[in-house]
């Protein structure tokens, strides 16, 4: 079948053999010719001679002949053999194109017999549906040139999985003529190296994206890093830690255990361990701020513990959150700039893994004075509102003797005059007089004591009602952000200013707003709002303090602004009466009722002077 598939023409070897053949031949029959001539002549014995020579070559020939067959069998056996013993399959088509024949391995592979597969067309069936048209495609352009063919695709084998295959394919041409006179050609398996192929493809894709992404991320990382080394509000600083971290290992290694004690004990460490921390980068914005104006060179060429900035504390700091294994860490220095200007800044450290701190500051130096001012100024309302306490308390004091002093002085006048009236009432007489002094001696003091107490009021100057307004939220930020209280201000843009004490009525928005505070208490700490509302009408200006709170007992309304009155377990009852006691004497009014939506209002209006 193979050879008819491959329509074998003779091999030099085998045309010699013809030709040898031939060559025998001819000498035989024209030795015959001979012996029959011989014959004719009637020469016995050489016509006998002559028919024992050419039958003794005509067994030779004949052996000769039987060892070629056997040796073309021989031939024939061991090339089907290797056939059959190959892993390829092997196969033969026409000039046409057609399959003449498949080997062996092709049953073994697929199942379906070679032969029937070659007869009946049926080899396509065993082809990826989606493989076959390229594969097609492949081979009529090969025939179109005659040229090899190579082709990848997918075998459905045996088991009814498919496995990729490699097709070679070769034209064999016609030494007389040119043209193909068949076509021989093998197909590989080469499913494990085609599947890694795809495999380390996808795997190589899958890199590319990710490197990619990484690429992508590490983009946005470096230009988030770069904005904020650009930022022209936060300075940036970066410090070569290397050296500092060789020297703690050591030090821990030596059996140092806790560094702060440590370097209390021995400054002289901590001077060289500062000494190595080496300044990599600085921004323009770290710079400005500490006011160099050179680019940053000073910083650059200086180390932390040599330049003029007082950076030793903060340093300290990160050698020392470095030693225990902490890579973050913030706080706040003070440092000063080489005019000797004092700079408060915020700082915030990450450590990298190469120990590179990386530094971001921001100045707060003003936000600092700001509070050291809010904390003056709490101080000194503080200090106002005890003295004004203890005013009211004293006026109170005195209003509260001055009744019975006059009751006193009306009694002691009628028993003088009863005493008029008696002999002998000398001595009783003097005891009455010496207890009219006293008890008038009593009244100047409780008179001078109410006089001093409204003589301690400080300079009365015009003031803005809206001013005062707006520093309750600074003066109270603490405590409205420990009770989570919405202060919220409803404010016109200007108002008529007023002659009073400003001390004296920031004390009345402060108790007004703390007692609001208070009564929040009760209520869920996500809708607990206060409200302060200026507003001026006519010839007066109108304050109101309002709050969502729980209200005021009604049964409390009539007592809340008498002295010593409370509802509180450590109150002494004069804030309000204080409070009170401050408008009225600006020649206004306080007054307290319940909102009809729930809540406290406080309200109180002056005069515009």
């Amino acid at each position: 079948m193979l050879a008819d598939a491959l329509g074998f023409e003779p091999t030099p070897r085998s045309r010699r053999r013809r030709v040898r053949s031939i060559f025998w031949w001819s000498a035989a029959l024209i030795y015959c010719s001979g012996a029959v001539y011989l014959f004719v002549q009637h020469s016995a014995t050489a016509t006998f001679a002559l028919y024992a020579g050419g039958a003794t070559a005509l067994v030779a020939i004949g052996r000769r002949v039987r060892r070629d067959r056997m040796a073309l069998r021989a031939e024939r056996d061991q090339f089907v053999r290797l056939l059959k013993a190959a892993p390829q399959i092997y196969w033969v088509a026409g000039p046409d194109g057609e399959i003449r024949y498949l080997s062996d391995r092709f049953t073994e592979l697929t199942g379906m017999d070679a032969k029937r597969a070659v007869h009946d067309k049926r080899w396509k069936e065993t082809v990826f549906p989606e493989d076959l048209p390229s594969l097609e495609g492949l081979w009529l352009n090969a025939r179109a040139g005659a040229t090899d063919t190579r082709s990848y695709f997918r075998m459905r084998c045996h088991d009814g999985s498919y496995r990729w295959m490699h097709s070679v394919g070769r034209p064999i041409l016609s030494a007389e003529h040119g043209g193909i006179t068949h076509w021989v050609g093998g197909l590989s398996e080469v499913d494990p190296e085609l599947r890694a192929k795809h495999s380390a493809e996808a795997a190589n894709r899958d890199l590319k994206t990710k490197i990619a992404a990484e690429g992508e991320e590490l983009a946005r990382v470096r230009w988030r890093f770069r904005s904020l080394f650009h930022d022209r509000n936060i300075g940036v600083i970066e410090i070569d830690l290397g050296e500092v971290q060789r020297r703690l290992d050591a030090l821990r290694a030596s059996g140092v255990e806790t560094l702060p004690d440590y370097l209390d004990a021995h400054p002289e460490i901590l001077s060289s361990l500062i000494a190595v921390a080496r300044t990599v980068e600085v921004n323009p914005t770290l710079v400005t701020m500490l006011g160099f104006d050179d680019d940053g060179r000073y910083l650059l060429a200086n180390a932390p513990a040599n330049n003029r900035t007082g950076a030793n504390l903060p340093i300290r700091s990160i050698i020392e959150a470095l030693f225990v294994g902490v890579h973050k860490l913030s706080g706040v220095a003070h440092l000063s700039k080489p005019n000797g200007e004092r700079l408060v800044v915020a700082y915030g450290v990450n450590i990298s893994p190469d120990f590179t701190s990386y530094s971001t500051l921001v100045d707060i130096t003003e936000q600092e004075e700001g509070a050291e001012m809010r904390l003056a100024a709490q101080e000194q309302l503080a200090r106002v509102r005890k003295a004004t306490t203890l005013g009211a308390l004293s006026l109170s004091i005195a209003h509260e003797l001055n009744q019975p002093l006059t009751s006193m002085r009306i009694e002691l006048g009628s028993l003088q005059r009863s005493a008029d009236a008696l002999a002998h009432s000398d001595p009783f007489r003097d005891g009455l007089d010496r207890m009219a002094r006293q008890c008038e001696r009593l009244g100047n003091v409780v008179q001078r004591a109410r006089d001093r107490v409204l003589d301690q009021r400080q300079a009365i100057e015009p003031i803005s009602l809206v001013a005062i307004a707006r520093q309750v939220p600074i003066l109270l930020e603490r405590e409205l952000h420990s009770d989570a209280v919405e202060l919220s201000l409803d404010l016109p843009p200007t108002v008529p200013t007023i002659r009073a004490d400003a001390i004296e009525l920031q004390q009345v928005f402060a108790n007004l707003v703390l007692n609001a505070i208070e009564a929040l208490r009760a209520k869920a700490a996500d809708i607990r709002t206060v409200c302060i509302t200026v507003e001026h009408r006519a010839a007066r200006l109108y304050v109101r303090v309002e709050d969502n709170g729980p209200g005021i007992d009604e049964a409390h309304l009539k007592s809340l602004f008498e002295p010593f009155f409370t509802t509180k377990a450590r109150g002494i009852g004069m804030g309000l009466q204080v409070c009170r006691a401050v408008i009225e004497s600006l020649g206004g009014d306080l007054q307290a009722r319940n909102c009809s939506g729930g809540g406290a209002l406080f309200e109180f209006s002056l005069p515009i002077q």
